[in-house]
């Protein structure tokens, strides 16, 4: 009796066990690999209205949350004065010491019906352009 009760107890144990799958064991803290990306301050051409200062630091805003969203992939690096200018004279290996990956480069063009922003995508392994987009904005059409 204690053999066929033994017996039970093995195989539920085993039936439990192979449902629950491989035990995960913790060790130390993990960490995501995420690309780090840095958005800078546009440069601005022409004399842009309050109004559309104020829908250009909304679009900017925007695209950073946009890929903040997607914290497991990406890490926004937050607005830093040493960074523009380090991107404005082309200095990737300051961002390559920092691990940054990659640089979005922003520029707004202003006229009296709106203003063009162009963004470009840079990756700093290379220092090639990746892509560019362009977009007006209409004053007013937000």
């Amino acid at each position: 009796m204690k053999k066929y009760l033994f017996l039970i107890i093995l195989v539920a144990t085993q039936i439990l066990s192979a449902e629950e799958g491989p035990a995960i064991i913790a060790v130390g803290d993990a960490e995501i690999d995420r690309d780090r990306i840095y958005f800078t301050e546009p440069q601005t051409r022409g004399m842009p209205t309050g109004q559309q200062r104020l829908e250009l630091k909304e679009m900017i805003s925007l695209l950073r949350n946009d890929f903040a969203f997607y914290k497991k992939k990406f890490e926004v690096i937050a607005p830093n004065e040493d960074h523009d200018t380090a991107a404005d004279k082309d200095n990737w290996s300051f961002f390559k010491g920092r691990g940054t990956k990659f640089v979005i480069k922003n520029t707004a063009v202003f006229s009296g019906k709106g203003f063009e922003l162009q963004a470009v995508l840079i990756n700093i392994a290379d220092g090639k352009e990746l892509t560019k987009i362009k977009n007006f904005i209409h004053d007013g059409s937000r």
